[in-house]
């Protein structure tokens, strides 16, 4: 099973803060985020993805807000790829002034 691991985070007005991921091959918009690496907690796993994508080492994750599963035919999953199934942990990112940095893109939704 593959791990995963993201955050929701609003602005001011409660829009969710979207990321348009340079490496996909799709032109998908999703939750800053990422793969948990082997013997790393998802918690940690967030806040270095959340440092890869948009450059803010210090941005404060509270609790789980939610644990989502995906089975290896749900439509994330690209045909083709060697995938179990995945567990993905979402955080609570708090409320954040815009900002971006390995994305192609950012938007508030």
């Amino acid at each position: 099973m593959w791990l995963g691991a993201a955050a929701i985070i609003t602005d001011q007005v409660g829009r969710v803060l979207l990321v348009h991921p340079t490496y996909r091959e799709d032109d998908r918009w999703l939750l800053p985020g990422g793969v948990v690496e082997p013997g790393e907690h998802p918690h940690v796993a967030c806040r270095r993805e959340i440092t890869e994508e948009l450059g803010l080492p210090d941005l404060p994750l509270s609790g789980v807000l939610a644990v989502h599963s995906l089975s290896p035919y749900h439509p994330d999953i690209r045909p083709g790829t060697p995938c179990p199934g995945e567990i993905r942990y979402v955080f609570d990112g708090g409320t954040l002034v815009p900002a971006v940095g390995e994305v192609r893109g950012a938007r508030w939704r």
